[in-house]
């Protein structure tokens, strides 16, 4: 490596750490999948450990589209004024902490937290303030679901646990939607019943600092599972036509050698070819296995 590139690596670290940001937004391919993802990761990490973190997740095949700093958006533990838009999408306990910046009495809170936006008293609209909301998605982004599975979806938030067998803990969430297509998250039973629809989003991708995928990127372990899973496929259909093809070099011998009328060298290559076929039908259940495996990933 020369001065000059030394010296221009040294000028992008320093300038990563001088930088204030909330960390960067990664795009980058997978070229043997021919898939494309984007991450997110926090400040503290630079740009060439990302390049290494990367290498590690797709060792063959990588394309690092783009590494953007994340754009400062508002602090978090600073209150913005409450809208309209927002007071469609606060839970209720949400709205009760809203309604504290403008009520005195925390029981009067109770008194307002029902009503749609138009109805508030005169004044809340302008004065009434909040933590930002957490992430809600728009109802076109969640997988929507019925009552019954979204009975179940909350059980396994509630204990982290899968009940599909998967890899990984659960952290889907889950969100009820209005009749007029507001979306809020649900998180007791008893929400349940505020709502006829119901639907599913996965968690945001995100890397901690120390480089460990944090408990809710669900989206890393499932991609991880993939990759496996995607290996041990083409594993299989290797031995697959390694065994199909050891299976007409032996079927052509047969033909050359073995007495016609049967004897001791057709018994022998009958024996092998019976071998094959049973080799050939296992490998392909178990590719059959694998497959069925990556279609229920694909639908997380």
């Amino acid at each position: 490596m020369n001065k000059a590139r030394l010296k221009e690596i040294i000028r992008e670290e320093l300038k990563n750490v001088l930088i204030e940001n909330t960390g960067y937004t990664v795009v980058y391919r997978d070229r043997a999948l021919d898939k494309t993802y984007t991450a997110e990761i926090p400040s503290g990490i630079s740009k060439t450990e990302i390049k290494q973190m990367l290498k590690k997740v797709v060792p063959v095949g990588l394309e690092i589209i783009d590494i953007s700093p994340i754009e400062k958006s508002v602090n978090e533990s600073e209150e913005i004024q409450v809208t309209e838009p927002m007071w469609r999408r606060m839970s209720d306990d949400e709205k009760i902490d809203a309604l504290h910046s403008v009520v005195q009495d925390p029981d009067e809170a109770l008194n307002y937290y029902e009503l749609p936006w138009k109805e508030l008293p005169p004044g809340f609209e302008r004065d009434m303030v909040s933590l930002p909301l957490g992430d809600v998605p728009d109802a076109k982004d969640l997988s929507m679901i019925n009552r019954g599975r979204a009975k179940a979806a909350l059980k396994q938030i509630k204990t982290g646990k899968r009940s599909d067998g998967m890899p990984g803990p659960f952290t889907a969430r889950l969100f009820g939607i209005t009749s007029s297509g507001d979306v809020h998250p649900i998180t007791d039973e008893d929400a349940l019943n505020q709502y006829s629809k119901f639907g599913l989003a996965e968690s945001t991708l995100v890397i901690s600092a120390e480089g460990h995928v944090n408990e809710a990127s669900d989206v890393w372990k499932v991609f991880d599972a993939k990759q496996k899973l995607y290996g041990q496929a083409m594993d299989l259909e290797q031995t697959i036509r390694s065994t199909l093809a050891d299976l007409k070099d032996v079927q052509m011998d047969m033909e050359q050698e073995a007495e016609p009328e049967g004897g001791p060298i057709a018994d022998k290559y009958a024996r092998e070819i019976s071998y094959l076929k049973r080799q050939y039908d296992k490998t392909k259940t178990k590719l059959e296995q694998v497959f069925v495996k990556l279609d229920k990933l694909e639908q997380l």
